[in-house]
């Protein structure tokens, strides 16, 4: 399934003073990009399903992506970027185009039995909804729920390695691979003089292979059986058939119907009962101790808020992303404050 999109035009604008900024305007083919108000899709068919995908157009200097949106057919289709040409004369700007899943949901007028749309806003690429109650139809759009990452939901073993003092008062500590982000309150233990309860601070200078704390810097070689943990991260027994796993202002009630994915015992279908702790969502299930690494949960059908409207129901599902395929042309070269304008031609194709 192919799908044709141009670059038609393209106005230079003004520098900045550390980079070259310029408008960029584009026209799509109508035949082929459906609307529903500000939004943009194909219908594009992976593994027997035919779900609408949402399209955004990506911009690239050299082989760095330098900004992306979402496509508005309700606008003009102009975009105005910015790329820092780092020393160089010259750069050349390509462009691309995407429909994928990925994206907001589709603000449809009218549902009906099967109608399916790719699920948006979800960490995963296998995911659609379908509309499951036969015979009916819904104008409004459903108030669609969010898939809750578990956030108290990962223990690493700290690297065998030394700490490093940053010399700002942080400290750096071997991990192997870092999955822990700014923010996160974590607990050391196992450690000479690092064991306790940390917020994390500022990663974005750690490697893929550090994690960085707040603390007084004391040296240290670790033996590779410490452990870093976000605080609070195990499964509790309610000693009553149920249990709680960790799930910050979760806002589930009884009557829902969740599905739990990723974790090592607890993946499936639940049918929720009383739910006494915000934080805690209960569920009947045998316990097993696990300290959860980053499962999800979402709540599985969904009613549209139409009086005798329809019900989506989330399904798993192989899906894919749709890229377009690269041509080798450029949109235009940057030579200081001046666009070179050249017409770029994309092919929309299964990746």
């Amino acid at each position: 399934m192919r799908f044709i999109f141009f670059i038609l035009l393209f106005l230079p604008s003004i520098c900045a003073a550390a980079s070259t900024c310029m408008t960029l305007v584009y026209t799509p083919p109508s035949s082929l990009w459906l609307s529903a108000g500000d939004k943009s899709y194909m219908d594009i068919e992976w593994n027997n399903v035919i779900a609408k995908r949402r399209i955004y157009v990506a911009f690239f200097s050299g082989k760095t992506q330098i900004a992306s949106v979402w496509d508005d057919p309700t606008g003009d289709r102009t975009y105005n970027i910015c790329t820092d040409l780092d020393g160089k004369s010259t750069t050349h700007i390509t462009g691309q185009t995407m429909a994928t899943e990925g994206g907001p949901w589709f603000a449809s007028t009218a549902y009906v039995l099967g109608d399916k749309i790719s699920a948006g806003e979800y960490p995963s690429l296998n995911y659609w909804w379908e509309v499951t109650r036969a015979g009916t139809t819904g104008v409004t759009e459903p108030i669609w729920p969010i898939m809750r990452q578990f956030t108290l939901a990962l223990s690493k073993n700290i690297n065998a390695g030394d700490a490093v003092d940053n010399t700002d008062g942080t400290v750096t500590i071997p991990m192997g691979s870092n999955l822990f982000k700014t923010g996160d309150a974590v607990t050391i233990t196992g450690t000479v003089n690092y064991d306790g309860d940390y917020i994390l601070p500022d990663q974005t200078t750690a490697t893929e292979s550090n994690i960085i704390i707040t603390a007084t810097y004391v040296a240290e070689t670790f033996a590779g059986t410490e452990t870093v943990q976000i605080t609070g991260a195990e499964v509790t027994d309610n000693g009553d058939g149920t249990v709680n796993l960790p799930l910050s202002a979760h806002g589930y009630v009884a009557g829902q119907t969740v599905t739990i994915s990723n974790s090592v015992n607890y993946d499936g279908s639940y049918t929720l009962g009383t739910q006494s702790n915000p934080d805690q969502l209960t569920i009947t299930a045998t316990y097993v101790a696990e300290p959860m690494a980053g499962a999800s949960v979402i709540a599985t059908p969904i009613d549209d808020p139409d009086i005798n409207g329809v019900e989506w129901t989330f399904t798993p599902g192989l899906q894919g992303s749709f890229y377009s395929e690269p041509t080798g042309r450029k949109i235009g070269r940057v030579n200081g404050d001046r666009l070179q304008i050249s017409g770029s031609k994309f092919i929309i194709r299964n990746q």
